[in-house]
């Protein structure tokens, strides 16, 4: 019976203890785990089940059929992805030796010093745009440093008198058939992803700001005010990157550059669960094995792999959000030399604050972690305001580029508090469609406040494409202690993440930079705090939820029907002009038209459309959310002849309306153009008097008879009664 014991209980030296007997505990988490995912994974219908596992075979898309075209397309683009991460590899670590930092693990110091070069490029670009100096020279310029960085750093280190190469982590060599198996799952997952990456631009947020704005910024050559367009004031520092990758390959290297960001996030998700379980000999091998684990479950997750087929931010985010975890677990770990660490840590989270406003709360999150690991020692406050003050010195040129463009550090946030714009942008409107919550809606009631609890459970049952990781992390993180120091950091780290983005929003796609500690805690446990057959249990449990997830990411990308595009066999302009799941109303056709039927100095009024990347000419483009300028010369015209010289004076020569979207724009619930009858009868006498139509275009909307319509209209504002 003591024998049984021991090869059930976790080892002395294990990196996690359970909170309550371990026997109970683990028995506890164990059916937690093994019930929520058999529930989970068989809630489909039999027969659907049936039917997802027989044509689980007809979704691995044929790649042996690519055209030639296709494959050298994938080579140039992948040789352009390599220069850019050559390049963010030598300036990252080129500043990491100017902070005085030298890793102790080489994968650790080639991760770092990606994430910091990327953070550098980010800057250089911002910096270069504010300037107007958004130039091919300069571009050339920031990546040849950084190249010349790194060729001077390997040729340092092959150098006699030059500082050892970190090591290889210690310990056995010998890879269990476990560790196997998670290793070809990664590979597979990744080499499909970068297939599926090759698919044409349909994300609404990418056309719409995410390559829509770098683009603009390029024709102008410079960052410039776009007071039309709300998102230009967000924080944007996975925008410049995709900036520095447009003029190199277009939007198909910014979204294998998105991917290239989620593998790398799959690399650094490992780096911390293998440092989280331990670096001395003994644990090595353990290490590696949590490391790996923590990987998988991250980059099993669905809507990581399809995020992975977008130019979206998430995964860029990810990327800064874990290098900063990384180097503050290395920070807590050690017993000195930490204040350069801190620094590095503080400028990673800068970095990922300058990615997204939701990643905000990760500053103080982070520093009221370190605050309670650091409470006995009173030396290391200095640290924590290095990190902190780095942090806000990161982030900072966002809040001063808004300043300059339109006043308000924090636009488009509380602008409707500072002066000096005629229109205020409806920026709370925005935030309730991206399903924020107030804290006080979720303590209003007993009934809100058990909903909030249930959080983490609800989302993977209510939608299948955010993975189970949610509902098995819970158990492990409430009947777990892990060990004084990086664990506890971690542990209330993730606490902290979660509060944060579980009391402000429930858009799942917002918390998924956090997932990476989370799941590497999870790893942690199931691989520390089982042992024997219940973890081969575990396992077996963990292999058919990442077959599912697998497959279930796969059949996702069949569903958008864009496998023969991909190939080389079909034509991307031809996708572009048909519905798709998530891609509704195409706009396509109609830009099309505008950049090979208008003249080039054509000026584009959008109305009811946002999605600007791909037009050719220049535009004014409004988002749901703007009403500058059109409600404002709507606001102030009272008749047609009022509204002809306000596009006069913006020299607005056509109009592309969509018109089903419009529709939907204007809907009940909805404020976009709130005008009154007299301005609609203007609006209509101007049309009638003024626009010509030379292009319209009829697309049938999925699941129904009702079609989607562009059109665009010629203007002619030369004279006050035309026709």
């Amino acid at each position: 019976m003591g024998k049984r014991r021991r090869l059930e209980d976790p080892a002395p030296s294990s990196p996690l203890e359970w909170r309550f007997h371990p026997l109970a505990a683990q028995t506890a988490t164990f059916l937690a785990i093994t019930v929520a995912g058999v529930l989970f994974y068989t809630k489909m219908p039999s027969e659907q089940l049936r039917l997802f596992w027989s044509h689980c075979l007809d979704v691995i898309p044929p790649v042996t059929g690519a055209s030639g075209p296709a494959l050298l397309t994938a080579l140039r683009t992948a040789a352009w992805l390599i220069l850019l991460h050559l390049a963010a590899w030598g300036l990252g670590t080129t500043a990491l030796r100017v902070l005085g930092i030298e890793a102790e693990e080489r994968l650790e110091g080639v991760l770092l010093g990606s994430a910091m070069g990327w953070g550098v490029i980010g800057m250089a670009m911002l910096g270069l745009g504010m300037a107007g100096l958004w130039r091919t020279w300069t571009l050339a310029l920031i990546l040849g440093s950084g190249l010349a960085g790194l060729a001077y750093h390997l040729y340092d280190r092959r150098h006699p008198g030059s500082a050892a190469t970190p090591a290889l982590p210690a310990g056995s060599t010998r890879w269990s058939g476990w560790e196997g198996f998670l290793v070809l799952f990664l590979m597979f997952l990744a080499a499909f992803d970068f297939f599926a990456a090759f698919m044409p631009e349909i994300f609404y947020d990418a056309l719409v700001y995410h390559l829509g704005l770098p683009e603009l910024y390029w024709t102008k050559g410079a960052i410039v005010p776009v007071p039309e367009l709300l998102y230009s004031g967000l924080p944007l520092m996975v925008q410049m990157l995709y900036a520095a990758a447009l003029p190199l390959g277009g939007d198909a290297l910014c979204r294998v550059l998105h991917w290239s960001f989620g593998v790398e996030t799959v690399l650094l998700t490992f780096a911390l669960g293998r440092r989280l379980a331990g670096r001395n000999d003994a644990a090595a091998s353990a290490g590696r094995g949590a490391g790996l684990l923590a990987a998988a479950l991250f980059y099993g997750i669905p809507l990581v792999s399809a995020m992975s087929w977008k130019s979206a931010v998430e995964l860029g985010q990810a990327v800064f959000q874990t290098a900063a975890l990384l180097a503050l677990v290395i920070c807590v770990s050690r017993a000195d030399k930490t204040r350069p660490w801190a620094l590095a840590a503080g400028l990673l989270t800068g970095f990922a604050m300058g990615s997204k406003y939701q990643a905000w709360p990760m500053l103080p999150v982070l520093c009221l972690a370190l605050l309670w690991v650091w409470r006995d020692r009173p030396e290391k406050r200095r640290d924590l305001l290095v990190f902190a003050g780095a942090a806000v010195l990161a982030v900072a040129p966002w809040c001063v580029k808004n300043i300059l463009h339109y006043g308000n550090p924090l636009y488009p946030i509380f602008h409707e508090y500072f002066g000096g714009s005629p229109v205020v942008p409806r920026w709370r409107e925005l935030m309730g469609d991206a399903e924020s919550v107030r804290i006080s809606e979720v303590l209003g009631s007993w009934k809100s406040l058990l909903f909030w609890l249930t959080h983490p459970w609800r989302i993977p049952f209510e939608n299948m494409d955010h993975g189970s990781i949610l509902f098995m992390v819970l158990p492990v993180v409430l009947l777990g202690r892990f060990r004084a120091g990086a664990g506890v950091f971690c542990w209330l780290s993730w606490l902290g993440l979660w509060l944060s983005w579980s009391l402000t929003t429930r858009m799942v796609r917002y918390a998924l930079p956090n997932l990476p500690l989370a799941c590497a805690l999870t790893a942690l446990a199931l691989e520390a705090g089982f042992a024997g057959r219940v973890r081969t249990a575990l396992r077996a449990l963990l292999v058919y939820i990442i077959l599912f997830e697998t497959i279930y990411a796969m059949t996702w990308f069949h569903a958008m029907g864009a496998t023969q595009v991909v190939l080389g066999r079909g034509n991307p302009s031809d996708y572009l002009a048909v519905v798709h799941p998530s891609y509704h109303c195409p706009v396509q056709p109609a830009i099309d038209f505008i950049n090979s039927s208008t003249p080039p100095d054509a000026k584009v009024l959008f109305l009811g459309e946002g999605r600007r990347y791909g037009c050719k000419r220049e535009a004014i483009v409004m988002s749901y959310y703007d009403e500058y300028p059109l409600q404002w010369w709507l606001g102030r015209s009272s008749s047609a002849e009022d509204i002809r010289r306000f596009l006069a004076e913006a020299r607005v020569t056509h109009i592309l309306v969509n018109r089903l979207e419009l529709a939907r724009w204007q809907g009940p619930d909805r404020k976009y153009l709130r005008v009154t009858e007299e301005q609609k009868n203007a609006w209509s006498g101007f049309m009638s008097a003024h626009a010509t139509r030379v292009f319209q275009r009829r697309v049938p909307e999925t699941g129904g008879p009702v079609q989607a319509e562009t059109a665009v209209y010629e203007l002619d504002l030369s004279t006050a009664n035309p026709r």
